[in-house]
């Protein structure tokens, strides 16, 4: 088992995974004889998200704190469950698809949950049009970025620091940030961030395409 994970290793890894795997390499093997499926802690996943977006809602600090823990819950369950199905030997095409998907979901429900709380907190009705902005631009970069591997002249491009065979993915990148915001009550500032940047972030990604794919021919 662990020989076949080590075969995994050899592919490009997340750096963010690289902080989680040993936790979550342990559970994976402790669940390995256990009904556990991939899907079971797929939706583990989704329901952590809920209960984040849900304490996010509130904006108060407290909340801020048990919505952070639940951020880093959906993170190690989206980790754990590819490993579970490696060791079971149960990966599908589908299990793949729907893993992305859920992935995507739970970004998007803590993020409203987000500037729900904000709004709730500041009174600032600005905020739900800054959390607007912030959500649809993170839907479009990752509407971006699962595009690519239909085109080759972009696939292997990515718009995120990369050191030799380590990357840092969007999505985990995205809650990570998250979490530090409510940790450090800066929640406000993210959305603005990211309802900023964000734009910003996914205009490069069509000037990307523009710039590498306006002169290669359809065949």
């Amino acid at each position: 088992m662990k020989k076949d994970y080590k075969k995994m290793r050899k592919d490009d890894e997340h750096l963010v995974s690289l902080v989680y795997r040993p936790l979550t390499e342990k559970i994976a093997i402790l669940l390995f004889k256990t009904p556990i499926t991939p899907t079971i802690i797929n939706h583990l996943g989704l329901i952590s998200a809920i209960l984040s977006g849900l304490f996010f809602s509130y904006g108060t600090y407290g909340n801020l704190i048990i919505a952070a823990i639940f951020a880093q819950l959906t993170i190690i369950f989206d980790l754990l469950d590819g490993q579970v199905a490696r060791y079971k030997g149960m990966r599908t095409m589908f299990g793949r698809w729907y893993d992305k998907f859920l992935a995507k979901l739970t970004k998007y429900i803590m993020f409203l949950g987000a500037t729900v709380g904000v709004y709730n907190i500041s009174k600032d009705p600005r905020i739900l049009i800054v959390g607007t902005i912030a959500i649809v631009n993170i839907i479009t970069i990752s509407f971006i970025i699962n595009l690519r591997i239909f085109y080759d002249f972009v696939r292997e491009r990515r718009e995120l620091p990369r050191t030799g065979r380590f990357f840092l993915p969007f999505g985990m990148l995205t809650t990570t940030l998250l979490t530090i915001a409510a940790l450090t009550n800066e929640v406000k500032l993210l959305l603005w961030f990211y309802a900023i940047f964000g734009t910003l972030g996914w205009m490069k990604q069509v000037y990307t395409h523009y710039k590498y794919g306006r002169y290669v021919k359809i065949k």
